[in-house]
């Protein structure tokens, strides 16, 4: 059996009051697949009141145990897929790397935090939308307020 740390970011002020972060035990194959797999079907990404996407990271993180808590932290890190979580339905996952996904995480040794032991990490971007290319140019087109406010000093 191997262990995964899995940590994600905070949503909301509220939400950084507990850790986030959990340890699963998986069989000796497992892959990053099968952590997506377990995050998904147990509801572990937060909702909010829109869209938003979580990108999940693989790589090299320090894992260190605190009094109350664990401290996870990305030391050298790629983003292997993308889920968006719509404000009403289900989530959709968009895989960057099968590869990465596919790899059993006992085959990438440089990403061990020790013998038998990983970690994932899931960012959070409060404003991540699934547009096809046609609503993303009408999306870009239709919202010049928001662009001139950004691209002024």
């Amino acid at each position: 059996m191997i262990t995964v740390w899995v940590d994600r970011d905070s949503v909301a002020m509220g939400d950084d009051v507990e850790s986030h972060e959990v340890a699963w035990e998986f069989e000796d194959h497992a892959c990053a697949g099968d952590v997506l797999d377990r995050v998904l079907s147990s509801h572990y990404l937060a909702s909010v009141s829109g869209d938003v996407s979580w990108s999940l990271n693989l790589g090299r993180f320090d894992v260190m145990p605190r009094e109350d808590y664990t401290s996870i932290r990305a030391v050298e890190t790629r983003v292997a897929a993308v889920v968006h979580v719509p404000l009403h339905g289900s989530s959709d996952v968009i895989t960057l790397s099968s590869r990465l996904l596919f790899q059993p995480l006992v085959r990438m040794p440089q990403w061990a935090v020790s013998e038998g032991v990983y970690a994932v990490d899931f960012t959070y971007s409060s404003e991540g939308a699934l547009l096809s290319e046609s609503r993303f140019r009408s999306w870009l087109r239709n919202d010049e307020p928001r662009r001139r406010a950004i691209a002024s000093p």
